[in-house]
C-alpha cells in the first residue's frame, strides 16, 4: 500500500514504540512498522478540536511524521514515559521558534523538579489522567528554570534566566478559561505549538507564561508551586486565630503549611500516614501532626469539638480524603479541595454531611499567570518565603526514572527532587 509521508497518522507514540498496532490495523501491520521505522515523529496540538482538556488522549496523540532522511534536529534530549514506571532519555527533534506564534520562546532548561501531582502519571500511564503526557517528550514536567535561547519577544532577549511554564502545562490550563481569561490576551496560548513537557533540554513557552528571575537556581523552582498556593490563599478569609487542618504532607502540604504559619492560624493540625513528613510538618510550622487515624481526636481536642474553621484537601487521586475534611471541618466552616482528583464523579461523596453541616465547598486550581506567578517569584527573590527543607535530591537527567522512583515510593526523607541538566 502506498502511504503518503507528508499526511498525518493518528497513532498513540506508545503504540508505534513497542509495535502494538491495532490503531493502524486498516495498512496492516508490516507496512506500519516499516513506515514507522523510517519516520521521525513530533507532536503537536491538533488546533481544529472543539475542546481541549487536560485528560483527552486525542488532543496530543496527533503525529506528524517526517522522512528519516529530513533535515530535522535531533539534539534535544527529553524524558519520555515509555510504560508505567519506565521512563527514558530519548533524542528528540529540537523545536524551533518559527513554528510558534509571536511571543513565543525557547527556553534551554538548567533545573526542573518533581512536582506530586506527576507522580500518578508515572505510575499508570494507562489511566484518563496520564493519557495526555504518554506522547509527548518532556513527559509532565511543568516546574522549570532555565535561560532563553532564542525569543520572538520584545520582552525577553536571549540569555535572560526565567521561570517558564512549558507549553504543554499552559496549553492544557489556559483552555479552561478561568475568571481571568481574556480571549484577546491569552488566545493566543492555544495556536499551534510544537509541545513539549519541562523534563526536556529545550522546550517552547510563552511571553505570558515566562517571568524573569535573577539567579538560575533550584529554589527558585518553588514560585510554580507557591503561585498555585497563592491562588487558593487570596480566595479564603484571613487565617488570623482559625484552626486549620491541612490534609496530605506532601511537597505542596509542607508548603501549604509554612504558609498557613506565616499568616498566623491558631491552630494548625497536619495529618499525615508517613512518620517523617509529620516530623516535617512540625518543622514547617505546624502546632500539631498526626496519623489519619488520629486526626478526629485531633481537632476535637483543640477546637471543643467544634471542628476546624479550614480544611485543605492536598492529597487528590483518591475520593476518601475530601470526605475526610467533611468530617473535619466546623459547621458552616470551608473545605477546599486542591489535590488533583482522577474521577470525573465522586460516588461515594457525602453530600447529606456537606448539606447539613452548611460547608463552604472550594476548589482552588489553574493560577493566573499574570498574577500568581510574578508574585511568588517576587516573595521567593526577597525572602520572603523559605524553601529550606523542600529540595532535598538532586539527579541528571540521565537519572530521571530513578528520580521518578525515588519521589513515587515515598522513600524516607524524599520531598521534592530536582532534575540538573547540567
Amino acid at each position: 500500500m502506498n502511504i503518503d509521508p507528508a499526511k498525518e497518522l493518528r497513532i498513540g507514540l506508545h503504540r508505534a514504540q513497542h509495535g502494538n498496532m491495532s490503531a493502524a490495523a486498516s495498512i496492516g501491520r508490516e507496512a506500519s512498522e516499516a513506515l514507522l521505522r523510517g519516520m521521525i515523529w513530533t507532536t503537536f496540538v491538533d488546533p481544529g478540536d472543539a475542546e481541549v482538556n487536560f485528560h483527552r488522549s486525542t488532543l496530543f496523540a496527533k503525529l506528524r511524521l517526517q522522512p528519516e532522511s529530513a533535515d530535522i534536529n535531533c539534539s534535544c534530549c527529553a524524558a519520555r514515559l515509555f510504560s508505567s514506571k519506565a521512563l527514558r532519555v530519548v533524542d528528540s527533534p529540537r523545536p524551533l521558534l518559527d513554528e510558534c506564534p509571536p511571543g513565543s520562546l525557547l527556553i534551554r532548561a538548567r533545573y526542573a523538579s518533581l512536582c506530586g501531582s506527576d507522580i500518578p502519571y508515572f505510575r499508570d500511564m494507562t489511566s484518563r489522567a496520564a493519557s495526555c503526557y504518554w506522547d509527548r517528550d518532556g513527559f509532565c514536567g511543568h516546574e522549570v528554570v532555565g535561560e532563553v535561547l532564542a525569543s520572538s519577544s520584545e520582552r525577553f532577549a536571549k540569555g535572560d534566566t526565567v521561570l517558564s511554564l512549558p507549553s504543554s502545562y499552559f496549553k492544557a490550563h489556559v483552555a479552561s478559561q478561568q475568571e481571568w481569561y481574556n480571549e484577546a490576551v491569552h488566545g493566543v496560548l492555544l495556536t499551534n505549538f510544537p509541545v513539549r513537557g519541562g523534563f526536556s533540554e529545550i522546550f517552547t513557552s510563552h511571553e505570558l507564561c515566562t517571568y524573569k528571575i535573577k539567579e538560575c537556581v533550584p529554589h527558585m523552582l518553588a514560585a510554580q508551586a507557591v503561585g498555585t498556593l497563592l491562588r487558593m490563599f487570596r480566595r479564603l478569609p484571613p487565617f488570623f486565630g482559625k484552626s486549620v487542618v491541612i490534609l496530605g504532607q506532601g511537597q505542596n502540604g509542607l508548603m501549604a503549611t509554612r504558609l498557613v504559619a506565616q499568616l498566623c492560624a491558631r491552630h494548625i493540625i497536619a495529618v499525615e500516614p508517613l512518620a517523617f513528613r509529620r516530623r516535617l510538618a512540625e518543622q514547617f510550622g505546624a502546632t500539631k501532626a498526626v496519623a489519619p487515624e488520629d486526626a478526629a481526636a485531633a481537632v476535637a481536642a483543640v477546637t471543643g469539638d467544634r471542628g476546624a474553621d479550614v480544611v485543605l484537601e492536598m492529597v487528590g487521586h483518591n475520593q476518601a480524603t475530601i470526605n475526610d475534611a467533611l468530617e473535619l471541618v466546623a459547621k458552616r466552616g470551608t473545605v477546599v479541595a486542591f489535590g488533583v482528583p482522577d474521577d470525573a464523579v465522586y460516588s461515594t461523596f457525602q453530600f447529606a454531611k456537606f448539606f447539613r453541616k452548611n460547608v463552604t465547598l472550594m476548589s482552588s486550581v489553574i493560577p493566573d499567570p499574570g498574577v500568581d506567578f510574578p508574585e511568588a517569584v517576587e516573595l521567593l527573590e526577597r525572602g520572603s518565603f523559605s524553601t529550606e527543607g523542600i529540595f532535598t535530591h538532586v539527579l541528571p537527567l540521565a537519572e530521571i526514572q530513578e528520580a521518578f522512583t525515588l519521589a513515587s515510593e515515598y522513600r524516607e526523607n524524599v520531598v521534592k527532587v530536582v532534575i540538573d541538566f547540567q
